[in-house]
């Protein structure tokens, strides 16, 4: 049965709009979902079934990190959210510089003091956007052996 508020609900009512996005999508179309950390395992396997099943593929998961609210002293702060990247096909449009946006005055004079910087990417001297590199899925080789669990030796009692 399902309730009003479930989980199971909601992951039906977002497989049926996967299913209609992906149906039309351009072939050169890429789809990017934004959700919570809670669900985004749940939906990622909802994204895999409707667009790898039919020869579209996953291409990235973004972290979008946000520093507002308090923060725990009892765990890790839980502030992100997570936006998945698919595509329909293997041959797609990626115009990352239309999704970007331009860095505040605040974060450029933080990347400019060494001591309150962060790793800083590359910035483009046009732009002032950061440049990414393009997204690329890597590809991992596999021996025969990796397949397979690891033998472990039984521990006998001293």
């Amino acid at each position: 049965m399902l309730g009003k508020g479930s989980l199971l609900a909601y992951l039906v009512h977002m497989t049926l709009r996967i299913v209609e996005i992906h149906r039309v999508l351009k072939p050169t179309g890429s789809f990017y979902l934004h959700c919570d950390p809670t669900v985004s395992h749940y939906l990622k396997l909802v994204l895999d079934a409707v667009f790898c099943g039919q020869g579209g593929d996953f291409q990235n998961e973004v972290i979008w990190n946000y520093q507002t609210g308090g923060a725990s002293k009892m765990r890790y702060a839980r502030k992100h959210d997570v936006i998945l990247l698919y595509t329909k096909s293997q041959v797609f449009t990626l115009n990352s510089n239309e999704i970007r946006e331009p860095r505040t005055e605040k974060s450029i004079k933080r990347a400019q003091n060494p001591t309150g910087a962060r790793r800083r990417a590359p910035m483009a001297a046009s732009t002032g956007l950061p440049i990414f590199s393009s997204i690329q899925k890597p590809t991992a080789r596999r021996s025969s052996r990796s397949s397979r669990a690891p033998a472990i030796a039984p521990i006998s009692p001293p």
